[in-house]
């Protein structure tokens, strides 16, 4: 017979395996506990930390002062609140907080009065628990520019198409590092639709618009929805237009020994929001007085529909109440280059005043349609009007400006960089 020799009950140790596997247990499942409530933290931060949506673009704001334009989310939903921090050369930093407005847009005045460019700024919208967040890293601009600085400003138009060629202007644009971008309509197709906004402006320029001021004007694509309420919701313009119209659809700013004036030639009888008339009694003699302040060196007028022009597609007479309504003004003032859009492809006139090549001892303005922006080409009649001093109806092409206080180079490029049209206007 066998025996098994079993420990007493009187020695053994009742339930000691289990308590020392009940400890090793609880250590577990709180450390199992302590990893998961981190775990979720870090995905609840992670899904409520801001991220940036579109943007940033600048604009030209009041005197010594740019806006900052962008939309971000946190957990889904749009940040309504965020700040910029900025400084200059010296490195004097100071704060701007953002307004929430439509569209979900986020908007900033930065007083940079007095800084010393370039300007190295951080956007910043709140997160978990309210901690505020840069969203991704600083940026740097040199869009600002005082009198007797040069400056370098491109200028394109009918571009909003979402198409390759857009993207690759877009980048060749950047490259050459502009200080300002002027954009002469259509910004936006089929027809001005907010949904497009994102994949047709704010991803092409992303690069152009975090270091450029972007100050754009009207095309009759941005009229496709009623009365271009997405251009307005996602502009944040000026709002020292004509008195009694509409705000941010004319407006000026000064930039360098520049004056620029943006215009809505988009009339209301062809979906716009001012009529002709209103343009004839209203927007014209306000835009006499603008041009007429005699302390900006360069005047510099950019609107869509060309008063003179050889396109075959949009020819001239379509656009004879420009012509009639405001060529006037620009010969009073002495306007130095008027830049519009509407036809797709570039051209240039010679010096024009009243409609004819400008004489010896008299100014003329000289009238480019940079319409090549990337969406299509359009082509030049076969027998280009006299005044056409240059054009190119073949490639995509922006217009590149370099202006000082006594002289302008203005030059055509295209989409591989090459030079297409260069001139040179020079001032006593």
């Amino acid at each position: 017979m066998r025996v098994r020799h079993v420990l007493p009950l009187a020695r053994r140790k009742p339930g000691a395996n289990r308590v020392r596997f009940g400890g090793a247990r609880l250590w577990l499942l709180g450390a199992l506990g302590a990893c998961a409530a981190a775990g979720g933290c870090f995905l609840l931060d992670e899904f409520q930390r801001p991220r940036l949506v579109v943007g940033p673009m600048l604009h030209v704001g009041g005197d010594g002062e740019l806006l900052a334009v962008w939309s971000a989310e946190s957990g889904g939903r749009p940040c309504e609140s965020g700040e910029v921090l900025f400084s200059g050369a010296d490195g004097a930093p100071r704060r701007a907080q953002a307004t929430f407005g439509p569209g979900n847009f986020l908007a900033a005045r930065l007083d940079v009065a007095g800084l010393t460019p370039p300007i190295l700024y951080d956007l910043h919208n709140p997160g978990l628990m309210g901690r505020i967040v840069s969203l991704g890293r600083p940026r740097t601009t040199t869009a600002i520019k005082r009198r007797g600085e040069p400056l370098r400003f491109v200028a394109f138009g009918d571009s909003g198409g979402g198409t390759n060629s857009q993207f690759e202007l877009a980048d060749r644009m950047a490259a050459v590092r502009p200080d300002l971008a002027i954009h002469t309509g259509d910004v936006i197709y089929p027809g001005g639709e907010a949904i497009f906004y994102k994949r047709n402006l704010f991803d092409p320029y992303a690069r152009l618009f975090e270091a450029a001021a972007f100050m754009p004007s009207l095309g009759n694509h941005d009229y496709g929805t009623p009365r271009a309420e997405p251009y307005r919701d996602a502009f944040v313009l000026p709002e020292n237009g004509p008195a009694g119209l509409t705000p941010e659809l004319n407006y000026w700013f000064d930039f360098g020994d520049a004056r620029f004036v943006s215009l809505d030639t988009n009339r209301a009888e062809s979906k716009g929001i001012v009529s002709e008339q209103q343009m004839r009694d209203v927007v014209a003699p306000w835009l006499h007085g603008v041009l007429s302040d005699p302390a900006p060196t360069w005047r510099f007028v950019f609107f869509h529909h060309p008063p003179y022009t050889g396109g075959a597609v949009h020819k001239e007479p379509s656009q004879a109440f420009v012509r009639d309504i405001f060529v006037p003004v620009f010969d009073a003032t002495g306007v130095d280059v008027v830049f519009s859009g509407h036809n797709h492809l570039y051209e240039r006139t010679v010096p024009l005043r009243e409609g004819r090549p400008a004489g010896p001892g008299e100014h003329g303005s000289v009238y480019i349609v940079t319409g090549a922006g990337g969406v299509s080409l359009y082509g030049e009649l076969e027998e280009a009007p006299a005044y056409i001093a240059a054009f190119n109806d073949r490639v995509f092409s922006f217009t590149k400006v370099d202006v000082t206080a006594t002289a302008l180079i203005l030059s055509q490029v295209d989409i591989d960089g090459v030079e297409l049209d260069r001139i040179v206007i020079e001032k006593p």
